[in-house]
């Protein structure tokens, strides 16, 4: 699993390099796809069923930063674009 600080640096280096402007309908795309990644990640986790959990761990830390990260800056993306800062 990652540790606090190995988060700080991942969200760090989120923040510190957006993704290229991506429409609506891609973030949602790739919001589902990581929604699906952090599911089925969680329930091999819980059934125990990995030779390597904390290397499926870290995946489903970056997963889940990713998703929050395109829940919270993509939301703002769409918004400062629809009132024409963007």
């Amino acid at each position: 699993m990652l540790s606090p600080s190995m988060l700080a640096d991942l969200e760090a280096r989120l923040a510190a390099n957006p993704k290229p402007t991506a429409s609506k309908v891609e973030d949602g795309r790739r919001m589902a796809d990581l929604r699906e990644q952090v599911a089925n990640l969680t329930d091999a986790l819980a059934a125990g069923a990995l030779r390597s959990p904390s290397a499926l761990a870290d995946r489903l830390v970056q997963a889940e930063a990713e998703l929050a990260w395109l829940t919270t800056e993509g939301a703002g993306r769409r918004g400062a674009r629809a009132a024409g800062l963007r």
